[in-house]
């Protein structure tokens, strides 16, 4: 077998047609006997004299036409003639038309100014630095300060955000101040942009070509080729949507971030109101400088959050469909008052199980070992991890019964339940079914921000909307389904994420109000989150994980073997980790099956290695590269610190 490899260059440069005299008309009389010439043919005459009015060498074939109202057959009838030469310009695909020279930012105000001497005195260490902040403490100040510093001393600036639609949040800001040396770059650009977007970082030179010395991204921004990196920020740098799940490679954009400031020489900081455990960690042992910029805005008004405690609202039968008594009340007093509400549920689909009455039967995906989720809008059964999709059936497929039931609720059935609830108002509902391209967001976000939706019900995809000063009430429908996620982390990021709702319903006029659904009102997490306590939950859980060797007291290594064959899975699984066990001095924990343990018709067992935290994960890798070779008969994934 012989394997050969190409680079294939794909990318199409973008050109614009052009027009220009023609070279062989040498002087003004030649050109001036040219225009009396056309005397019978005046829309050719009015063409040539528009384009010498203009005294320009050459001008955009498209802007000719459209300024002058003629026909395309006018100018063809020129370029015959040779008075006109058309020809092609590379142009660039990029918008960089925005003023040269950036403007002086405003005064900072506040704890800024002692901030940012704490900040510049862990770079002076050659320290990364965490600034703990809240969303209202004026952490952008303190960035776009950061940013003018290092763009003034002639060096390049990364600035990774978690979503594509963050960047459109500080685009307008940095524009604002650093005109175009501001750029972006995420997935959604296509393949040709990228490519110009790769060139224009890497033709970066001071004084010479400034576009994009300010790089605005998303987590695929690391392997931009920066030469003159002098600071990269990580905003939310606690944020899952950082971590590259799949394809390969399997990274950390802000760890990546972290070795790329390394091999640079750069200034790193990373920011966040709720730091991930690891960064917080590194903070409080002294890896990092711990900046704490706690101190709020005083015109911000702090959200009230109401615990409500469904289980005994269950047993006063007090419910009102999937609402708690609060929420309702609360929801009938914004609609009264033309305000408006959010409501969170992490599950999209109208009902999460289906299941005959009779015999107990429940449709599975035929690829996955997962039940199908229901959507009511097209009445068919969906898988969403290969999204098989199947018509809903009238009849048990097992015993033939007309008892099929759904139970549970996702976003759609919420929008149905709230529209018998309160039949008066408009509706919406945002997640990966009604806004899963950006035009389809937008449209549903632009119609909530016009006011011609009351009641927005969404997955994550709401969080971004808390911010309008309009919604008055944001509803968690389901904390529990956060709280008690099988997970290490499931506490650090029920907590990061309500947090997050928290924050987007902090207000300059009236008072923002959450209200929690939970059959736990006691949960730690909760009461954590009542009192907005993120230092004491985090020692909780630091106790916890040192008993049980989590991150960050081990670093953590999935291998994930896939077959068609549950048979061969399991037998290479069992191989792979005796011999990991046999050549490996730390944890080995498993193999085992995975939650979900068949996906896309491939079988799945994992193995879990929990590393020590200070050794080089060289000598791992090469036995578990070793040894994944020796059991090559099954596809291997290998995912180190995985989210």
């Amino acid at each position: 077998i012989r394997i050969e490899e190409r680079i294939v260059n794909k990318y199409k440069p973008k050109t614009s047609a052009r027009l220009k005299l023609n070279s062989k008309i040498g002087s003004k009389e030649e050109l001036n006997f040219l225009i009396e010439n056309l005397n019978r043919s005046k829309k050719q005459q009015s063409l040539l004299l528009h384009f010498c009015e203009k005294t320009v060498p050459s001008i955009s074939k498209k802007e000719l036409l459209e300024e002058t109202g003629i026909s395309g057959g006018v100018l063809k009838a020129l370029i015959r003639k040779g008075i006109f030469v058309e020809f092609q310009e590379e142009v660039s695909r990029l918008d960089t038309g925005v003023e040269d020279e950036y403007v002086e930012i405003n005064s900072l105000n506040g704890d800024q100014p002692e901030i940012i001497k704490e900040v510049r005195s862990g770079f002076e260490q050659n320290r990364v630095v965490l600034i703990h902040g809240d969303t209202a403490g004026g952490k952008a100040g303190i960035y776009i300060s950061l940013i003018s510093e290092t763009v003034r001393s002639g060096r390049q600036v990364l600035f990774l955000v978690s979503e594509i639609d963050f960047t459109s949040y500080f685009v307008g800001q940095l524009k604002t101040v650093f005109g175009r040396r501001v750029g972006i770059y995420h997935s959604r650009f296509s393949s040709h942009e990228r490519v110009e977007i790769w060139q224009e970082v890497l033709k970066f030179r001071p004084g010479i070509n400034e576009n994009y010395q300010i790089v605005l991204g998303t987590r695929s921004s690391v392997f931009l080729p920066f030469s003159r990196l002098g600071l990269i920020i990580v905003d939310q740098e606690h944020e899952n949507s950082f971590k590259q799940h799949d394809p390969a490679p399997r990274y950390n954009a802000r760890d990546m971030a972290i070795i790329l400031g390394n091999q640079q020489n750069a200034n790193i900081l990373l920011g966040s109101a709720t730091p991930s455990y690891e960064s917080y960690f590194n903070a409080l042992s002294g890896k990092y400088k711990l900046v704490n910029l706690l101190t709020k805005n005083p015109e911000i008004k702090s959200p009230e959050i109401i615990v409500a405690d469904v289980r005994t609202a269950l047993k006063k039968k007090q419910m009102k469909s999937i609402l708690s008594p609060e929420l309702f009340l609360l929801m009938k007093e914004a609609f009264e008052n033309n305000r408006q509400v959010i409501l969170f549920q992490n599950r999209r689909g109208y009902s999460s199980l289906i299941q005959c009455f009779d015999c107990g039967w429940i449709p599975k995906c035929i690829n996955c070992d997962v039940t199908l989720t229901y959507h009511k809008s097209d009445n068919r059964l969906k898988c969403h991890y290969c999204g098989y999709i199947t018509s809903m059936p009238q009849e048990c497929l097992h015993c033939g019964s007309g008892a099929v039931k759904t139970y549970g609720f996702g976003t759609e059935k919420i929008e149905e339940e709230l529209q018998l609830l309160f039949p008066e108002i408009k509706t919406g509902r945002v997640d990966y079914d009604t806004a899963g391209t950006k035009k389809s967001y937008s449209g549903i976000i632009d119609d909530f921000r016009k006011g011609k939706i009351d009641l927005l019900v969404g997955t994550q995809m709401v969080i971004k909307v808390l911010g309008f000063e309009n919604v008055s009430v944001a509803g968690i429908i389901n904390a529990d389904d956060l709280i008690n996620f099988p997970d290490f982390r499931a506490y650090e990021k029920a907590y990061q994420l309500i947090s997050q709702i928290c924050a987007g319903m902090e207000r300059k006029q009236d008072r923002g109000t959450v209200v929690l659904q939970t059959s736990q009102p006691n949960h730690p997490v909760v009461s954590h989150i009542r009192e907005q306590d993120f230092l004491s939950l985090f020692k909780m859980q630091m106790e916890e994980r040192k008993l049980f060797k989590y991150p960050p007291y081990s670093r953590l290594i999935k291998i994930t073997v896939r077959h068609k064959r549950p048979e061969t899975v399991s037998r290479t699984a069992r191989q792979l980790a005796l011999l990991l066990k046999e050549r490996y001095s730390f944890i080995i924990l498993g193999p085992a099956y995975p939650l979900v343990n068949r996906i896309q018709s491939l079988f799945l067992n994992e193995i879990w290695i929990k590393a020590e935290p200070k050794k080089s994960l060289q000598k791992a890798k090469q036995i578990i590269m070793q040894s994944v070779t020796e059991n090559s008969n099954c596809a291997v994934v290998i995912d180190v610190d995985p989210a």
